[in-house]
């Protein structure tokens, strides 16, 4: 069974697409921005998309208490 998703860890944040996960240390992350799904940019400059997290997604997330809601609350520049 494939499974997409984002997980965020302490050191880390792991995205699994459909076809590769990457491994981010939080130090080559430079920045999210969200238009069909999350996209992840790195400090040299590519980027890593996210398929599982969707501006629909977001917003569900944020309605339930808890820990996904505390990490939406942190992505830089989301409201």
């Amino acid at each position: 069974m494939l499974r997409i998703g984002v997980t965020a860890g302490a050191d880390t944040l792991t995205v699994r697409n459909v076809i590769r996960t990457r491994v981010l240390p939080w130090d080559t992350i430079a920045g999210f921005s969200l238009r069909t799904s999350l996209t992840v940019t790195l400090t040299d400059g590519t980027t890593v998309s996210c398929t599982a997290v969707q501006p629909a997604s977001l917003d569900a997330m944020r309605r339930r208490p808890g820990y996904a809601a505390r990490t939406v609350e942190n992505v830089p520049g989301w409201p």
